[in-house]
This record gives C-alpha cells, sequence and structure tokens, in this order.
C-alpha cells in the first residue's frame, strides 16, 4: 500500500476546492491538465500523507457533487 496519495485543488478558492484525489502523481497532473482546459481553472497538486486524509469530508463533498449532478 502506497503511503502517499496526491490532491488535485483548485487554486485561489477559499474552500480548499478539492477537485480529486489520485495514488499516482502522473495520473495526477493529467487529471488536472484536462481540468484546466475544460474549466480554464489553475489547479495545483499537493502530496500529502494517506494517514492524513480525512475520509468524512472527503465523503460529504462526494455526495454533495453527486447531488448537484
Amino acid at each position: 500500500m502506497k503511503n502517499k496519495v496526491f490532491v488535485v485543488v483548485e487554486s485561489g478558492t477559499t474552500s480548499g476546492g478539492v477537485r480529486g484525489v489520485y495514488s499516482q502523481f502522473e495520473v495526477a497532473t493529467k487529471m488536472a491538465g484536462a481540468m484546466k482546459v475544460l474549466e480554464n481553472a489553475s489547479y495545483k497538486i499537493h502530496s500529502i500523507d494517506f494517514d492524513f486524509i480525512d475520509f468524512e469530508i472527503l465523503e460529504r463533498a462526494i455526495s454533495k457533487r453527486l447531488k448537484n449532478q
């Protein structure tokens, strides 16, 4: 099991703007590039320890996004 994940966040958002969590840096960069083209926004990638992810927050964010579709 890997001990790091890569979080793609939208630059300049007050709530952090988490757009995705990926296990590989290459995937995170490709997804950030694709979102930049589609949404005309800027993204940053943060490497964080897997142990410090708050899965409750991620679950709420995913649920909210699914409800808004």
